[in-house]
């Protein structure tokens, strides 16, 4: 009995142990399907937000201008091409992300959990964090002398260390060739003794940390090569949570700094233009200006890409006096490679002195938008002057070489810079005088009545043999001939295509573009509803589609307009495309037919006149517009864009890390 008990004790505990153990395993498979769901889950969120962020521009497109993003994308995107540079972000927008609060981030990013984002460079080699910047130096022979002479960002350098690829600072001699400005070293000469290392790396800072060195390094025999400059960088928001399940990617990106604008003046109209190109501004009025020449100052003028020098700002006697006392200073500021735009002028702008140029008043009905022209007495290097086309609405000057204005003036050959279209280079402007009205320019549009056959200039298709494209009278009472496109046939479902190549370049951004043209549906027995659309292509080779209409019935003629200016912003050759997506039912006595007529592309511009070119190492534009009175918008952006630098952004390897969890 008892040896009964002792075996049914024993069989207990067993079965007990195989439901412990089964238990066990069956909650520790749960556990792992769960944590992998939730991985899963985890990574898909990761992944879609690295695409948001890192392939998109946001919404809308210059979102961190008010920091109010519906998107926020930090990819940069590019104006002048329309489009989108995938991985590459505007410092800009990754400022204004990372200061929202982490609520407002969250919010935002359409985040239930927790989210950390990161971007950073920080290699482990990276010598002296007191210096945020670094370019390579590379050599071949590791054991002589080495010189190297590059030229540095600006606003990047005021002191200088040089360390080699194990961290260890290197001994060399340091011979400033040009400064931006007193202070921020443009150009130098290094020379250095080599450690046996092939990689070295020389720092610096826009802080003066320490002096250059006095040591002088002898007869180097190599000369080194630099490579790109890196940044050090380190910015992060949000947090990473405690004891809970959480997802990291990282993916190489390039990080852009915006180039930085000095806006002088107090009509936030102006500004606003500038900013909403998504640019870094800072503003000068008469309460600050002394601040833009004090070169202790973090934001003084040698610290900017571009100074702008807004309408009416010289006719306040603060700026002006101001200006006027530092105008030697602007005028070393263009030669040493800054950018400087005067928008409209005036007699009593004395700053700009230094430049020989005078404004000299002008009388007549003709009166430019500061009644006054712009003459160039005497200029050091080439100058361009830019203005619309017409007939009759510019009127010019020529000066003979023989009675020169200034007995030190040269001989200049003046051209258009953004050439205007049907305009000729005229020799030795000396005056050009614009009324107040829209200039206009003929279709770009070849036989777009269709008077001729217009298989010459116009490409069709068709998606099947039974569509049919063709040059006809049919459906116009006056025999006027236009394009057809149609089908009689019984269950179509295709498109009609008529497609034409326009060239647009070399020109100002039109302030309009705009797209006339006709259509009728001529005959719709038993069809199906259907749609027209217009398509333009870029030179970059994007499409856009433009406009669209649907009809399921005979219509009469109807004309639209639609204006394109946003889209005319490249160089090159676009295209029109004029397309009809055509279905038919299944019965008898179907047929479907589009017309199209009277295709027209015009261009309008605000009469300007600018001026500008090089001088030095820089630029300099004057202009008699001024866009708070004229409205002008485009002439300002186009004037910017002109005098950017020619690498317009700089960009630095960077590292984005995105984190999400539950």
């Amino acid at each position: 009995m008892v040896e009964k008990t002792i075996d049914i004790i024993v069989g207990i505990a067993v079965f007990t142990s195989i439901i412990i153990f089964s238990t066990a395993a069956l909650y520790n498979h749960f556990s792992q399907t769960k944590s992998i769901s939730e991985n899963d889950q985890l990574s898909f969120e990761a992944g879609k937000f690295i695409a948001v962020l890192l392939e998109s521009p946001g919404s809308p497109v210059e979102w961190q201008v008010n920091n109010n993003p519906s998107i926020p994308g930090l990819a940069l995107y590019e104006p002048l091409k329309n489009e989108t540079l995938d991985y590459t972000l505007h410092d800009l927008k990754v400022e204004s992300l990372f200061n929202l609060s982490y609520s407002t981030l969250k919010e935002k990013l359409g985040v239930d959990g927790v989210i950390l984002l990161k971007v950073t460079f920080q290699p482990e080699n990276w010598a002296n964090r007191s210096f945020p910047y670094r370019t390579p130096v590379y050599i071949d022979n590791s054991s002589s002398n080495t010189s190297l002479e590059l030229l540095l960002p600006r606003a990047h350098a005021t002191s200088v260390r040089l360390y080699d690829n194990m961290k260890r600072e290197v001994n060399f001699s340091g011979n400033v060739i040009s400064y931006y400005g007193n202070s921020y070293i443009k150009k130098m000469r290094v020379n250095f003794s080599t450690t046996g290392e092939n990689l070295y790396f020389l720092y610096y800072s826009p802080e003066n940390i320490s002096p250059l060195p006095s040591k002088v390094i002898q007869n180097p025999s190599q000369r080194a090569e630099a490579g790109k400059e890196e940044m050090l960088l380190n910015i992060t928001t949000g947090k990473i949570p405690e004891n809970k399940t959480f997802k990291i990617i990282s993916s190489s990106v390039a990080y852009i700094s915006s180039p930085r604008i000095a806006y002088i003046g107090n009509i936030t109209y102006e500004e606003d233009i500038i900013k909403n190109m998504g640019f870094r501004v800072i503003d000068f009025s008469s309460a600050n200006i002394g601040n833009l020449f004090n070169l202790s100052y973090k934001n003084n003028l040698y610290t900017f890409d571009t100074v702008v020098v807004g309408t009416d700002a010289g006719l306040n006697p603060s700026i002006n006096g101001n200006l006027t006392a530092r105008s030697s200073e602007i005028y070393n500021y263009v030669l040493k490679g800054g950018s400087l735009c005067i928008l409209g002028q005036d007699s009593s702008y004395n700053f700009i002195s230094p430049f020989y140029i005078e404004a000299i008043p002008e009388g007549g009905i003709n009166q430019t938008l500061v009644e006054s022209y712009l003459s160039i007495l005497n200029f050091p290097n080439n100058l361009s002057v830019t203005y619309p086309s017409s007939q009759d609405s510019i009127y010019l000057s020529e000066r003979q070489d023989s009675a020169p204005l200034h007995p030190l003036e040269p001989s200049y050959t003046f051209w258009s810079w953004f050439k205007p279209y049907n305009l000729t280079p005229y020799k030795s402007v000396f005056l050009a005088s614009v009324n107040n009205s829209y200039i206009s320019n003929s279709s770009f549009i070849a036989d777009g009545d269709f008077s001729t056959d217009p298989t010459s200039v116009w490409s069709n298709s068709t998606s099947s043999s039974d569509i049919i494209n063709e040059w006809t009278s049919t459906g116009n009472p006056d025999l006027v001939y236009t394009a057809q496109s149609y089908t009689n046939t019984a269950s179509i479902n295709g498109y009609a295509n008529w497609s034409q190549n326009f060239y647009y370049g070399e020109r100002i951004v039109p302030e309009i573009a705009n797209l006339s043209f006709a259509w009728r549906i001529y005959n719709y027995s038993g069809a199906l509803p259907s749609k027209l659309y217009i398509y333009i292509k870029t030179p970059s080779g994007r499409e856009y589609n433009i406009w669209q209409a649907n009809y399921s019935s005979i219509t009469s003629w109807k004309s639209e307009n639609i204006d394109i200016s946003p889209l005319l912003k490249e160089n090159g050759s676009y295209a029109l495309t004029l397309s009809a997506w055509i279905k038919t039912g299944s019965g008898t006595g179907e047929a479907n037919h589009v017309l199209w007529d009277n295709i027209s592309l015009s261009t309008s511009y605000m009469p300007v006149i600018w001026m500008g070119g090089r001088l030095g190492d820089g630029r300099l534009v004057l202009t008699g517009d001024e866009p708070y009175y004229s409205g002008h918008n485009r002439l300002l952006e186009n004037i910017i864009y002109y005098l950017l630098p020619r690498k317009m952004f700089r960009g630095h390897i960077a590292r984005f890390t995105i984190g999400v969890g539950s």
